[in-house]
C-alpha cells in the first residue's frame, strides 16, 4: 500500500514579521457626505455645465426609481437629490450620466451595432473607474448593476473595457485634480 500525506509545517503569517506597520488605504465610502465628496460633486457638476450639456437637480426622476437620467434629445442630465442620496452617490451618478452624454460623440453607438446594454456596461464601468480615481469607494451595487446589464455575458463586459477606460480618461482629464 501507498499513503499520501502532508507534513505539518509552520505557515507564514504577517504577525511573524517585524518593522513598520503596512500602510492602509483610507477610502471614503460612496455613501459618505464628507466635504471631499461635496467638492467632487460640485466640481463635476461645473464641468458638466461648462461642457454645454444641460444639468438639473430634481427631487425625483419622473416615473422612475433612477438616481439620474440623460435625455439624449434634450441634451440634459437630471440627478435626483431627494432620495437621501449622499454627495458621493450623486458624484458617481453624475459621472455615469455624463458618460452617457459623451458616449454618443465618442463611440457612435448606432454605427457600431452596440446595444443599450453594452452602453450601460461601459458608462457604469467608467463611473466606477472615476470614483476609484478620486478615492471614493464603490458600492457592491455597481458590480451587480453591470452584471445585470451584461446578463452574465463576460465577453460583452470585456469588449467594453477599453471604451470604459477611454471614457473615464476623458472625464478625468476634463475634471482634473480636485
Amino acid at each position: 500500500k501507498s499513503y499520501t500525506h502532508w507534513p505539518i509545517v509552520k505557515v507564514f503569517d504577517v504577525s511573524d514579521t517585524g518593522g513598520e506597520k503596512l500602510p492602509s488605504l483610507n477610502l471614503e465610502t460612496i455613501s459618505d457626505n464628507s466635504q471631499r465628496a461635496e467638492e467632487l460633486y460640485q466640481s463635476l457638476k461645473n464641468t458638466v455645465q461648462d461642457s454645454g450639456i444641460g444639468f438639473e437637480e430634481v427631487e425625483n426622476i419622473k416615473a422612475s426609481n433612477a438616481l439620474g437620467v440623460y435625455y439624449i434629445r434634450k441634451g440634459m442630465i437630471q440627478v435626483a437629490t431627494g432620495k437621501d442620496n449622499s454627495r458621493g452617490e450623486l458624484f458617481k451618478t453624475l459621472a455615469h450620466e455624463f458618460g452617457h452624454a459623451l458616449y454618443e460623440d465618442m463611440f457612435t453607438r448606432k454605427h457600431e451595432g452596440h446595444s443599450y446594454a453594452f452602453e450601460e456596461c461601459v458608462v457604469e464601468t467608467s463611473a466606477m473607474i472615476i470614483s476609484a480615481k478620486y478615492a471614493l469607494d464603490i458600492a457592491p451595487y455597481d458590480v451587480s448593476y453591470v452584471a445585470s446589464w451584461s446578463r452574465g455575458d463576460i465577453q460583452l463586459y470585456k469588449s467594453g473595457l477599453s471604451k470604459a477606460a477611454t471614457l473615464a480618461h476623458k472625464i478625468i482629464s476634463t475634471l482634473g485634480e480636485v
